[in-house]
């Protein structure tokens, strides 16, 4: 046990000056900057029978999902995020904190930040170390690779003629049944699921793959016996389910509407957004060499330095 209090202790001391600090964003702030991304997405959305910049919001979100809006909702919300993570925590990184998605939904999103710190110590002798920050570079495959994710996270849903396959999205009513009787949470309507996602029990979706809009079906199932609800842990059940609409996922070209939805100014072309992507990447590398660099040094001084055991950690 002794050994062992000792590992902890010597792994508390090693992660001083690093810490994690979760920010969630939601109600009035959070349906603001849905509200936001909506209307600058309303802008440009094309659906039959209503002009661009007058869709209503229903409409909207019927034909793209609701899910359409989060991501870019989460960019509009992250800075105020970063700030009260700075406020809350009064911490004082010594280079740009990480950021996580942790979730992202209706109700939220939540974002946790890796921070640095400079740890407080006495340095007893110092040698040199020749320890150098490493050069980064940015390759045209990795420039191809962010511009792939870029174009996924703006996909549009269009509705598909034919059955569901995996990877579309099936827009469904559904009610889950155990011995015959409605258990709670397993109701649900116009209910937006990517097939393939694994949003739900093992079987749900891959029993939804091939059916069409209009088509009814009865899908017997059983939870996981490790499932969080005890009630349902490993019990069979039966979900009735009814397919409204199946939509696939059409990929963007960059052209003019692409570059208005995408809203970063002064990028209207492609040699400009490979461009910025890839003075994005250099940033971030640079983040992480220079990371690299200062655990290189502490670890490099960490035999010739006193560190103030009294310093103060976030927790």
């Amino acid at each position: 046990m002794a050994k062992k209090d000792e590992l902890k202790e010597e792994n508390k001391k090693e992660n001083k000056n690093r810490h994690e600090v979760n920010v969630k964003i939601a109600g009035d702030d959070w349906n603001k900057a849905l509200d936001k991304i909506f209307t600058k997405k309303q802008k440009t959305a094309q659906v039959d029978g209503f002009r661009k910049g007058k869709v209503p919001r229903d409409v909207y979100e019927k034909k793209f999902g609701k899910e359409s809006l989060y991501l870019d909702a989460a960019d509009e919300v992250l800075p105020n995020a970063y700030q009260k993570a700075m406020d809350d925590s009064k911490l004082e990184p010594v280079v740009q904190p990480e950021v996580d998605l942790k979730s992202i939904g209706e109700d939220g999103v939540e974002f946790t930040f890796k921070i640095i710190t400079k740890p407080e110590v006495k340095v007893n002798k110092y040698k040199g170390l020749n320890i150098k920050p490493e050069k980064v570079e940015v390759s045209e495959d990795e420039i191809n690779h962010e511009l792939g994710h870029l174009l996924e996270r703006y996909t549009e849903l269009v509705p598909k003629e034919g059955s569901a396959e995996k990877g579309n999205v099936a827009i469904i009513d559904f009610e889950g049944f155990k011995d015959g009787v409605a258990f709670d949470g397993g109701k649900g309507e116009n209910y937006s699921l990517e097939l393939g996602s694994n949003s739900f029990i093992p079987g749900f979706e891959d029993q939804i793959i091939g059916m069409k809009a209009g088509d009814e079906k009865e899908l017997n199932l059983t939870f996981p016996e490790d499932y969080h609800v005890k009630d349902l842990a490993g019990a069979p059940v039966v979900f009735k389910v009814k397919v409204n609409e199946v939509k696939e996922k059409k990929q963007r070209e960059l052209d003019a509407d692409f570059f208005d939805d995408l809203g970063m100014e002064g990028i209207d072309s492609e040699e400009k957004l490979r461009k910025e992507i890839k003075e994005s990447i250099k940033a971030q590398k640079e983040m992480d060499a220079e990371n690299k660099y200062v655990d290189a040094l502490l670890e490099g001084v960490s035999k010739n330095v006193d560190v103030d055991e009294n310093a103060r950690t976030f927790s």
